[in-house]
């Protein structure tokens, strides 16, 4: 999901990137991030449905457009990608997985309902917030990646920390994801918000992160003392995303990535 804040917090450090800057490189793609925002296309486009079962198949289809496109981009450019899927749900994010599919499924019948009452605005409102990446989704794209020879891995659990690995041990130069989890997985370099017209994505190297300055100029990770650097880049940077609020720990009242 993100961690709320970080990147805009850390934009002195953003670098602004074509994707042909990695040509001839292979790139680790968080799959998940391409498959949701593929969705908003069937959601903006209510021709193609009229209740919920009619919008998971236009999302399924629009999805996998998304995907493909996003995947001849990168080649068109020289750029070879490894797609990561999330795995096996994790028991520490049980409750928060459980909250989230309550929700869909109740933003799924305010839909129907608003739907059959003629209020479209509306009802695509709802049926935005019921997207999710499913196991069905999934299949169809992998049997798609196996025709087009593209490498693809599934994760043992969530696709961040098997990405970071990829990215950390030299099977990939970088990674590519829609939110800014990877940060907080230490993960070396990372190009977010990856245009599929233009090709430009926003990109982090993580150890320029101690080169990020705060409205006044001043370093935000590193001078305060010295060897700042090293305390953060040795797990307290992941410490001040973790009380920031993840999934897997609420933040508290007043917490955020500034406090």
């Amino acid at each position: 999901m993100g961690i709320a804040g970080l990147h805009n917090f850390i934009k002195s450090a953003v670098r602004r990137t074509h994707i042909s800057e990695f040509k001839n490189q292979t790139l680790a793609i968080d799959v998940s991030g391409w498959l949701y925002k593929g969705t908003a296309a069937a959601i903006n486009d209510p021709t193609h449905f009229t209740n919920y079962t009619d919008f998971l198949a236009a999302a399924a289809d629009a999805s996998l457009a998304y995907t493909i496109n996003m995947i001849d981009l990168m080649r068109r450019h020289g750029v070879e990608p490894i797609i990561v899927f999330d795995g096996g749900s994790l028991p520490a994010k049980r409750s928060s997985n459980r909250t989230r599919q309550e929700l869909r499924q109740r933003n799924a019948q305010k839909a129907e309902e608003l739907m059959r009452a003629g209020n479209v605005t509306e009802a695509l409102a709802a049926f935005r917030k019921t997207a999710a990446v499913s196991h069905e989704m999934c299949q169809v794209l992998i049997r798609q990646l196996r025709i087009r020879n593209v490498a693809f891995v599934v994760a043992p659990y969530e696709a961040d920390a098997q990405i970071a690995y990829l990215v950390r041990e030299g099977y990939a130069a970088a990674a590519v994801t829609e939110d800014s989890d990877l940060l907080a997985y230490e993960c070396p370099q990372v190009l977010f918000k990856l245009n599929r017209h233009t090709g430009m994505g926003d990109r982090v190297i993580y150890d320029e992160l101690q080169m990020a300055e705060d409205s006044k100029g001043e370093h935000l990770f590193a001078g305060s003392f010295a060897g700042e650097w090293a305390v953060w880049s040795s797990g307290l940077f992941t410490d001040m995303c973790i009380l920031a609020g993840c999934d897997y720990l609420e933040s508290g009242a007043g917490i955020g990535i500034r406090t």
